[in-house]
């Protein structure tokens, strides 16, 4: 069988423009006046539309430090969003006398829990629905003027990750029960840059991750009965589509592609499924000469099970802000009989695409 894998980056940019205003009582320094309230700017410039972009945006937090110092001026000062569509802060903040304020913020809330000019331990799996919220985060430093709007220009701190599959063989009957991806390691410390995020990405101010590890499997598709298997077909299926359990694009920690994670365990694509001969309802694969490799033990269905590795040798990281789209396709070789469905191979392609709106 020939098995191609397609990997699509998709890198854009989108533009939207949010006014965030602090209302202007109880100070938080004495001497502040009511006209130096401090208002928030906020865009996301160089964001492509995610769950945590746009109008979907609906709270940040922010830290502030006057003239750096070590305790913080504003201490992680939540600013929401009305059903009126505007924007509060929970409490008012105002300019300090002298000095200069550098900000970071960050969504969600529960992104940074200490000063974030240091390292923040960050785990995908810290909710009961891993790997399904975004992580955006922004940085403005050492603003020195009182009454100014303060810019903030949000970017993603994770790298999004999503499959489509499709079958481009008439002949064929593809039918996929489950869709994983093995050996992603799920934790992992985010280091905020030090130069404003308002800049065009360059590496001084994007984020960064150090220390990744704990690999996890996490799930795209999952069957719990016969009506939620897929039969693909020429039309890809995305994923993220269906609505179906705990599937759909993944945000992920940002990390090399091993072939082999600290564990020994694969990084790969797993698709559970079976093929039968169109034409005559023949179960072509799984078969006697399948791999134990191949087969699922235990599997409802009798599935057996396709890899298609993450890494490439166009691609070896997932890098922040980037949305990675495998392309997965299961065909047949023309030149292979039915019963000699064995082991297939990977033909691994890359394509960036680049769109601007």
């Amino acid at each position: 069988m020939r098995s191609a894998l397609i990997l699509s980056l998709a890198a854009a940019l989108a533009t939207t423009t949010l006014s965030v205003s602090c209302t202007s009582d109880d100070p938080i320094a004495s001497g502040d006046i009511k006209g130096n309230s401090i208002k928030f700017g906020v865009s996301t410039d160089y964001l492509r539309s995610s769950k945590m972009t746009d109008n979907i945006l609906k709270e940040f937090h922010v830290y502030a430090y006057n003239n750096n110092a070590a305790t913080p001026y504003i201490d992680n000062l939540a600013i929401r969003k009305t059903d009126g569509n505007e924007w509060q802060s929970t409490s008012s903040v105002y300019w300090p006398s002298n000095g200069s304020l550098s900000f970071y913020a960050f969504a969600p809330g529960d992104l940074v829990d200490h000063d974030p000019r240091e390292p923040n331990y960050y785990d995908t799996f810290a909710d009961s629905n891993p790997a399904t919220t975004d992580l955006l985060y922004a940085v403005n430093r050492d603003m020195t003027a009182p009454g100014a709007k303060v810019g903030l220009n949000f970017r993603h701190a994770l790298s999004k990750v999503a499959v489509k599959m499709m079958s481009g063989n008439s002949n064929l009957i593809v039918n996929v029960s489950n869709v994983i991806i093995n050996g992603v390691n799920s934790r992992g410390n985010f280091h905020f840059p030090e130069a404003n995020t308002s800049d065009y990405p360059a590496p001084e101010n994007t984020g960064t991750w150090t220390d990744q590890n704990t690999p996890k499997t996490l799930v795209l598709h999952q069957a719990k009965s016969a009506d939620q298997i897929l039969t693909l077909s020429s039309t890809a299926t995305d994923l993220g589509d269906l609505g179906l359990g705990n599937h759909g694009a993944k945000f992920v920690i940002p990390q090399t592609l091993n072939q082999t994670n600290e564990n020994g365990n694969e990084a790969y694509i797993g698709v559970m499924c079976l093929i039968y001969d169109a034409n005559t309802g023949e179960k072509l694969w799984p078969n006697a000469n399948t791999s134990d490799e191949n087969m699922v033990n235990g599997s409802a269905f009798g599935d057996g099970l396709l890899k298609f590795p993450l890494s490439s040798s166009l691609i070896s990281e997932w890098y922040p802000g980037y949305h990675y789209i495998y392309n997965l396709i299961i065909d047949s070789n023309e030149d292979t009989a039915s019963l000699e469905f064995v082991a297939p191979t990977v033909d691994s392609y890359v394509e960036v695409t680049s769109t601007y709106e």
